[in-house]
């Protein structure tokens, strides 16, 4: 297989796991063939520019929650929650009603 063409590069891709840091080359096909050596070191050139892109994508461990904040943010979570339960269970109330009654025309003193 020759490299030689840009082509040839657009068949591959790289990922990476973000918490373990594994990479994995994808491939299009199981075996990968080389005309010569000069084939070879284009390819693993390619790769090579590829690292940059990869490096600061690879956390390293898992992100854990400390159990003191988990606790607040949870304990805040469930008053809230508390809130919400009480505002849904009051009982709906009708338009205030207005102290001063209008006069109607028959309401009117004679003149």
């Amino acid at each position: 297989m020759s490299l030689h063409n840009e082509s040839d590069f657009e068949d591959f891709s790289v990922m990476i796991d973000p918490i373990r840091g594994k990479v994995s080359l994808l491939c299009p096909a199981p075996v990968i063939g080389f005309n010569d050596i000069h084939d070879f070191r284009e390819f693993v050139a390619m790769l090579q520019s590829w690292i940059p892109a990869l490096e600061g994508k690879y956390v390293g461990k898992e992100p854990t929650i400390d159990a003191k904040y988990a606790q607040k943010v949870l304990g805040q979570w469930e008053k809230e929650i508390k809130k919400i339960k009480v505002k849904q269970e009051a009982p709906q109330r009708g338009p205030k009603k207005s102290v001063n009654k209008p006069k109607t025309s028959l309401d009117k003193e004679p003149q």
